[in-house]
């Protein structure tokens, strides 16, 4: 019951910032893509304050210099997008649930982050996402994806699915592997009044390295490349 009331808490805190971080996305809407994304950043970093959350990050100098590159994370939690936002300090978008455009405020978040959203019930739609992200990295672009497809709500990981590399392959750009640790506990499964949450960023794979292998055989690559980064961080 104790962590039920810290949650709702938590949750009821960030209410009170939704009139402004509406009328911050209005504001930025039509600003270049490198200042909405610091504005982003703000908030992030406030909610991060306000979560009594403290970020450990790793392997920032692993990032490519160019730009337009697919960066693979595990999915954890509730918090992962504003930890991610918090931690990565080079300005990227994010492939989304269609489902999130319409929640209040996060949906206008959404549209002006320029994320790239569908329907994962649609194969179809799920074809027109991998040709729309990978357009966006050829423009040079980064863009952020969870293979998993939803939150795992603990340490372990679930499936990676195949298809989340598939614009990496047409875009014949680097895949950079990211490990989220404990970001699950912050919203999740908070249960202490303070919180660290690692982030480590991996060394990217190449087209070279990947474009013979299959998407399979790539997203169970990088999954046991973001183990590998989760296990020495907890161990």
């Amino acid at each position: 019951m104790h962590k039920e009331w810290k949650k709702a808490k938590l949750w009821m805190k960030m209410f009170l910032f939704l009139p402004a971080a509406y009328i911050s996305a209005i504001r930025v809407r039509k600003k270049d893509f490198g200042l909405r994304f610091e504005v982003a950043r703000q908030w992030a970093f406030m909610l991060l304050r306000m979560t009594r959350t403290r970020l450990e990050v790793k392997g920032q100098d692993n990032f490519p210099k160019e730009d337009g590159n697919l960066l693979v994370c595990n999915h954890q939690g509730s918090m992962d997008a504003f930890v991610l936002f918090g931690a990565i300090d080079v300005p990227f978008t994010a492939v989304g649930k269609v489902q999130g455009a319409k929640i209040p405020i996060l949906g206008r978040w959404y549209k002006v982050m320029e994320m790239v959203l569908f329907d994962r019930d649609s194969a179809k739609d799920s074809i027109r996402m991998v040709r729309e992200t990978a357009e966006v990295m050829k423009k040079g672009r980064n863009v952020l994806i969870f293979p998993e497809g939803t939150r795992s709500k603990k340490a372990e990981m679930g499936e990676f699915k195949a298809g989340a590399l598939k614009p990496a392959f047409l875009a014949k750009c680097p895949i950079v592997p990211i490990a989220l640790i404990d970001s699950y506990k912050v919203l999740d499964e908070p249960g202490g009044n303070r919180f660290v949450v690692g982030v480590s960023v991996g060394k990217p794979m190449l087209f070279e390295e990947y474009g013979e292998m299959t998407t399979q055989e790539v997203a169970d690559k990088i999954k046991q490349q973001i183990q590998a980064m989760m296990d020495k961080k907890e161990g």
